[in-house]
């Protein structure tokens, strides 16, 4: 693969509008989550484990696309620069690529996150997002930053091979950013407002029963944008229902986690145990 030349790999012109976009999401779920919570808890004493595990990701993230060209606008600028991946070699207008792309990035992102549930090496890695036994909106950065990195490899995959076009890049990742934070979020929606969203996108009371303790409910909804997916291969459970806290059985033991707990659960005999 030929790079394009004079684009370092850390420089994504997504990043800033990505910032911006997370800034006035953040702030707004966080005021509604103050006025409308699903549950009552508080931030105190997981902010700072789950703020320092962005940073850890962010950090880990911008030293690899230093070395190589992953981010997400490199890729695409690099598929279009070698003439290579699937939209760059058929006649189709841009919004028709952008929304196939969208579709088929949401499909793999579907199936990606059930495989993290289902192969034991990768549970290890994505069980430490399931220890929260307090759902906000700051679980939305409590990931291993392997998993970031190993999800980043498989998105910018993705990219390359289908060429996706610049703005579909930028609006997919808004987009996805949005949608994990909303869904994560310590909101409760009437259900007035909740059932006919909950038709087509991921509500907090869908992903909720995603992060339940009882593994029943927890087996379900791997979406985080569409509900789509659940209901065509048969993991979607709808909210109403009975659901049990957030968290695994075991996350008394580790809540609240320093960040350096966090960083080293994947590698601790505790972690070899798969939900049930």
């Amino acid at each position: 693969m030929v790079l394009v030349p004079g684009l370092p790999g850390w420089l994504d012109p997504t990043d800033a509008i990505r910032l911006q976009a997370f800034v006035m999401v953040f702030l707004l779920l966080a005021m509604l989550e103050r006025a409308i919570p699903a549950r009552d808890h508080h931030w105190r004493g997981r902010a700072h484990s789950h703020g320092g595990l962005q940073l850890v990701n962010a950090g880990l993230v911008l030293a690899i696309s230093f070395a190589a060209p992953i981010a997400l606008s490199a890729v695409t600028l690099a598929a279009q620069f070698n003439h290579f991946g699937l939209f760059n070699h058929v006649e189709l207008g841009l919004w028709t690529r952008i929304v196939i792309a969208w579709l088929v990035l949401d499909l793999v992102s579907y199936w990606w996150h059930r495989a993290w549930h289902r192969v034991p090496l990768l549970w290890r890695f994505h069980r430490i997002h399931h220890l929260d036994a307090a759902l906000d909106i700051t679980t939305t950065f409590r990931t291993h930053p392997l998993e970031t990195v190993a999800t980043l490899l498989c998105k910018a995959a993705v990219v390359y091979f289908l060429g996706v076009p610049l703005l579909g890049i930028i609006l997919y990742e808004v987009i996805v950013m949005t949608m994990a934070l909303w869904c994560h979020a310590n909101i409760r929606l009437h259900p007035v407002l909740d059932r006919p969203l909950g038709l087509i996108l991921v509500t907090p009371a869908i992903h909720r029963q995603h992060h339940a303790v009882d593994a029943r409910e927890a087996g379900r909804n791997f979406g985080l944008v569409l509900t789509t997916w659940d209901r065509l291969f048969g993991t979607f459970r709808a909210p109403g229902t009975p659901v049990s806290g957030p968290g695994l059985a075991d996350s008394p033991r580790y809540e609240p986690a320093g960040l350096l707990t966090l960083l080293g659960l994947p590698f601790t005999r505790s972690a070899t145990s798969m939900e049930s």
